[in-house]
């Protein structure tokens, strides 16, 4: 089937623009994360800068029209990691500074300061989904470094943050204390859960035993009780937080990891590696609870199967390898694959994110060519003039592709984040000069600046699918998909009935607006939605409720 470049939003400056993170509230309502440099010139005017790099926020309908954008930093590097929500519907913004930021985008000013001065250091503050401005900051600071990677909120409002720290930081970051001390002085990873307000509830410094690098780069929360991180670890690491002893004997290798989310207890982890560098990117989890990791290997070779089995994903070419694995809640080893890189001079894989219909979407960029079909089949993509590219592909949960878009232009392309929201894909992207957002057509996208710019843009990944359709092929697609409170079932009418049933079978007729269904009393799990269509043909799908 086909793809249908849809529009874009631009903003940049005389310098490096980036938009690296999206989130969408229940209104459709997009806000997007990123970094810019020097003065550049937004959808709603000018934003300052303030040093070397600053960070900014922009709060975007689903037309790509500004409501509002604000712009935040300090002298030196600021770097945004991390965009959620809380249970307010407010945004939480996360990353690391230099010396000092002024977190108030307002004409006050609320400032933080590293510790030690001039270090790089960690901050999380809070925002009016409403109108951008300062709800609440938070002084992380403890004496040693602190680099949130990654962010996620639960319903509930508890934050869970993963990165990494270095020297003596304290984790209690209100009126108790909980200090770490990284190994022997190098940069260690930790995980923790925090409420709303930041009070601490667990935190897991995991570091190696002799100097070397440790870090978690994602954190995700499971509606069945898990928190999975991935990321790097270097040397012999004790990953069990309690009194218990479980050693991974890494040589810079990647790592997945599920810890109990009540306690922070260990359920199970294990290293993937080989005789080189290799390290954890992103995960995703599936609507059965699947957990996906993708990241980056440098080995010839690694056992992707953590039990007695053995399962060779194997590296080609000569440059770092994207692998894609997906494993149970129990750490069973389900499939995967590494991407062929034979004819790359650079392949990386940023994100996946899930799609409707179960299918998986691979976000990244790549310069050379490269097959993105990892089956029997070969669908090769080629970069246009040399050049970095970007792509999105779409997959079947047996990894087979349905669909690709690649991004290409004259000069550096790359696709950071996406969000699927009924059959449009919304995805933030950086570039320069100008951009042809989906190779072979005819479509350009321009840059406003004259250094790398950001962008926001939407594409529709099956036009087909409700254009002269009968009612019984019509396929059912729900977003968001995970759910909290409501989900909208696009290729559903309102003369259709719809049912929800749980894996009990219990039967749930959910209030409807339109075709938005109320599922804000029903509990963390997989649900089944069921569409009687007016030609009498039942039409089923799978939602996943979480952060409940």
């Amino acid at each position: 089937m086909a793809q249908q470049f849809d529009r874009a939003v631009v903003w940049g400056g005389s310098q490096d623009d980036n938009a690296t993170r999206i989130i969408q509230d229940a209104s459709g309502n997009f806000y997007v994360l990123g970094s810019y440099s020097g003065n550049s010139d937004f959808p709603m005017g000018q934003l300052q800068g303030y040093g070397f790099q600053d960070v900014y926020v922009i709060k975007l309908t689903e037309d790509g029209s500004a409501e509002w954008q604000i712009g935040i930093g300090g002298a030196g590097t600021d770097q945004a990691s991390s965009i959620a929500f809380d249970e307010n519907g407010d945004i939480l913004v996360a990353g690391r500074f230099q010396g000092s930021i002024d977190l108030d985008p307002g004409t006050g000013q609320s400032l933080l300061n590293s510790n030690p001065s001039g270090a790089l250091d960690g901050f999380i503050a809070r925002y009016s989904a409403t109108n951008g401005a300062l709800l609440q900051q938070f002084d992380i600071t403890s004496g040693g470094t602190i680099d949130i990677k990654s962010m996620q909120s639960a319903e509930n409002g508890d934050i869970y943050i993963a990165g990494q720290f270095a020297q003596t930081v304290d984790f209690d970051f209100g009126s108790g204390t909980r200090q770490a001390i990284s190994n022997v002085n190098s940069g260690d990873a930790f995980v923790g859960r925090y409420t709303s307000d930041l009070d601490l509830i667990w935190v897991n410094p995991i570091g190696s035993m002799t100097p070397a690098i440790d870090y978690f780069s994602d954190v995700k929360i499971s509606p069945d009780g898990g928190v999975y991180v991935t990321g790097l670890i270097g040397g012999l690491a004790d990953i069990d937080p309690g009194a218990g002893q479980t050693n991974l004997n890494g040589a810079i290798d990647a790592v997945l990891i599920r810890y109990d989310r009540a306690d922070g207890s260990l359920d199970w982890g294990f290293l993937l590696g080989g005789n080189s560098v290799d390290l954890g990117v992103s995960l995703m989890l599936t609507e059965e609870m699947d957990i996906i990791v993708t990241g980056s290997m440098n080995s010839s070779s690694l056992d992707a199967d953590p039990g007695p089995g053995v399962v060779n994903i194997n590296k080609t070419g000569s440059v770092a390898t994207p692998f894609v694995l997906r494993y149970s809640s129990s750490a069973t080893y389900i499939n995967g694959f590494a991407y062929d890189a034979s004819n790359v001079s650079s392949l990386n894989v940023n994100r996946m994110i899930p799609s409707y219909g179960g299918t998986i979407i691979v976000l990244g960029n790549f310069t050379g060519s490269f097959d993105v079909n990892p089956g029997t089949g070969t669908e090769t993509i080629q970069s246009q003039g040399g050049s970095t590219d970007a792509f999105f592909i779409q997959y079947e949960p047996d990894w087979s592709p349905s669909r690709k878009v690649q991004i290409s232009g004259a000069g550096a392309e790359n696709l950071n984040d996406a969000i699927v929201s009924g059959i449009y894909l919304y995805g933030v992207a950086q570039f320069e000069n100008q951009c042809f957002p989906q190779s072979g057509s005819s479509e350009v996208v321009s840059a406003v600046g004259d250094g790398l710019d950001a962008a926001f843009m939407v594409w529709n990944t099956n036009p087909e699918v409700l254009e002269n359709t009968p009612a019984h092929n019509r396929q059912l697609l729900l977003y968001p998909n995970p759910a909290e409170n409501f989900v909208i079932i696009s290729g559903c009418t309102p003369q259709e009935e719809v049912v929800i049933t749980d894996i009990t079978g219990r039967t749930i007729h959910p209030a409807m607006t339109g075709n938005k269904a109320d599922v804000s009393n029903l509990a963390n799990g997989v649900y089944t939605i069921h569409v009687l269509r007016t030609d009498g043909v039942l039409s089923t799908s799978k939602l996943l409720i979480q952060n409940k």
